[in-house]
């Protein structure tokens, strides 16, 4: 994820929807669809606006990380 994430929230280490799907360089309409099927980062909803806390953000993240795979010859 982009740490150069700047807006009003970022401070509180909170960011909107549409920041996110910046930093992760997808469209809002996939992040969505993350939300939809329960596998993408934990969020925040208050009222209609989501948010996201960027430590939960890491850690998703982190637990999507696989080895790499070596290739047979």
């Amino acid at each position: 994820m982009k740490s150069n994430i700047k807006s009003p929230n970022s401070t509180c280490g909170i960011i909107t929807r549409e920041e996110l799907a910046g930093a992760l360089d997808i469209s809002l309409r996939t992040l969505k669809r993350y939300e939809a099927a329960r596998i993408g980062p934990p969020l925040i909803r208050i009222g209609r606006k989501v948010l996201y806390q960027e430590t939960t953000v890491r850690e998703w993240l982190a637990g999507l990380e696989r080895p790499a795979v070596r290739r047979r010859r």
